[in-house]
């Protein structure tokens, strides 16, 4: 890994207190992936598009978790400027429901390769569409995802 990208790693670690170690884990395998593909910058939008979606709520760790894993096959897909606003997109969603940005985060780089980023953002509106504000229609819109 890069210095910089070392630094980044401590610089951002604190920030990682008090959620579960995966989400930390994720994140660092991850950095250490995309190090030799972004620039310094660009990392740095790539992590603070993280933490936006990280810090939307309790159970937001999960979405950023599911985040970081991703981030390498969407920016296989996606030039970088899209992929932020992919990102910026998850984090809306997690606005709304953590659970259901997780299934659409962690089904994303399987529906980005058949659908342009609007048609995405459709995709996006019909999941949380379905969603009413109870875990039984959070349950649904997640296996809307999960099943596209």
């Amino acid at each position: 890994m890069s210095a910089s990208a070392e630094e980044l790693l401590l610089r951002y670690r604190d920030r990682f207190e008090g959620f579960p170690d995966p989400l930390f884990l994720a994140f660092e395998e991850s950095l250490r992936t995309l190090d030799k593909n972004l620039s310094q910058d660009e990392l740095i939008s790539w992590v603070e598009s993280g933490m936006s979606i990280m810090q939307t709520s309790l159970r937001s760790w999960e979405a950023a978790a599911e985040y970081f894993r991703v981030s390498q096959r969407m920016l296989k897909t996606l030039p970088f400027s899209r992929f932020l606003e992919w990102a910026s997109l998850s984090s809306s969603l997690s606005d709304a429901s953590p659970s259901i940005a997780a299934a659409y985060i962690r089904n994303a780089p399987w529906v980005v390769s058949k659908l342009t980023l609007p048609q995405m953002e459709q995709w996006a509106q019909q999941g949380l569409q379905m969603y009413r504000g109870t875990w039984k229609s959070s349950s649904l819109a997640s296996k809307f995802f999960d099943s596209t």
